[in-house]
């Protein structure tokens, strides 16, 4: 993560206006403030053990900065609560719960956590400074046309989110800009500030309660059925990746938020060829099948979905439809 990209799901800020880093300023607490910003933010330019260098990204959650930390030299994230001290216990309990989620998350391709902890009233988490940038904008640079590339990226992502589930954690905010891309071309997922724990039941999951991005979520989450959520829900995000990245679009384009919720909701995804006709046939069927309205016939696992990405890398026969059915992607066998 650099200066580049921020924490993905916060908006690229301008850098930072601090003040200077003297004898004088470093107690007290110098001003760090983006310029955009309408609500002041001031924080030490030391928080505890560590030392500010600059901005990353803000967003509606969490400021998050590019810090060091004393005696190890270590370059971390460091994310902080936006309300500080004065943030509801309800923002409270959402930073300690991504915190939580990845903290117990040991992957290379998702971002880790190395201490979460309080300074001064202000709850914070420090990760994994990731030299990349989102899978967004990597596509942007990047040109891939090899769909069989695409199918292993897709498949490496979903390793990761496989794992995430058999720890108990669902991410529920997939997209391609909470994917940081390093400089090696792996994929690393980040943004776990939705993810919910299997193992509990959370006030912050009551059923009405609209989680995720739009373009990217289940019918389930459109429909407000958060407690519904479950791994299928990351598979159907990990489909819609899979279409975006084959068609650089995304399935339920819309004019505002509502139509996108509603066309979620209510209708079966369009497939990837109406969007870009060179795409194969068993990729078209496997995102159909990965983006199904009904749970029951989406692929039950991230593993599953990923398996299927592989064999058609392999050129092996795909589960989600018959080989010979493989040119007519409107007929998608479950």
């Amino acid at each position: 993560m650099d200066t580049e990209q921020q924490d993905p799901h916060l908006k690229p800020d301008p850098p930072p206006v601090a003040g200077p880093r003297s004898a004088t300023t470093q107690p007290g607490g110098a001003r760090l403030l983006t310029s955009d910003s309408h609500i002041p933010r001031e924080i030490p330019v030391r928080l505890g053990r560590y030392v500010i260098d600059g901005l990353i990204g803000r967003g509606g959650m969490g400021v998050v900065y590019k810090a060091r930390q004393d005696g190890l030299s270590r370059v971390v994230a460091l994310k902080i609560l936006l309300q500080g001290e004065h943030a509801t216990p309800e923002g409270r309990q959402r930073f300690e719960r991504e915190a939580r989620a990845i903290a117990k998350l040991r992957h290379p391709n998702i971002v880790s956590v190395h201490e979460v902890g309080e300074y001064n009233g202000q709850p914070f988490f420090t990760m994994d400074f990731i030299d990349g940038v989102s899978l967004a904008a990597f596509v942007r640079k990047v040109s891939i046309e090899s769909q069989e590339v695409i199918a292993d990226l897709c498949a490496r992502i979903a390793d990761a989110i496989d794992y995430a589930h058999e720890q108990g954690v669902i991410h529920r905010d997939l997209k391609p800009d909470n994917i940081l891309m390093t400089a090696n071309g792996e994929p690393i997922i980040t943004d776990f500030g939705l993810a919910k724990d299997l193992d509990s039941v959370s006030i912050l999951s009551m059923s009405g309660e609209l989680m995720g991005t739009p373009a990217f979520m289940a019918p389930e989450q459109a429909t407000g059925k958060s407690t519904e959520a479950d791994r299928r829900t990351d598979v159907y995000a990990l489909g819609v990746i899979l279409y975006w990245l084959l068609t650089r679009h995304e399935p339920f384009e819309s004019r505002s938020m509502v139509e996108t919720l509603n066309r979620v909701a209510t209708e079966d995804p369009p497939p990837a060829t109406r969007a870009n006709p060179s795409v194969h046939g068993d990729l078209c069927a496997i995102c159909l099948k990965a983006m199904d309205r009904d749970k029951l016939l989406r692929y039950q696992t991230a593993r599953e979905f990923a398996n299927d990405l592989r064999r058609f890398v392999k050129g092996y026969p795909v589960h989600a439809q018959p080989w010979s059915a493989a040119q007519t992607p409107l007929q998608v066998g479950h």
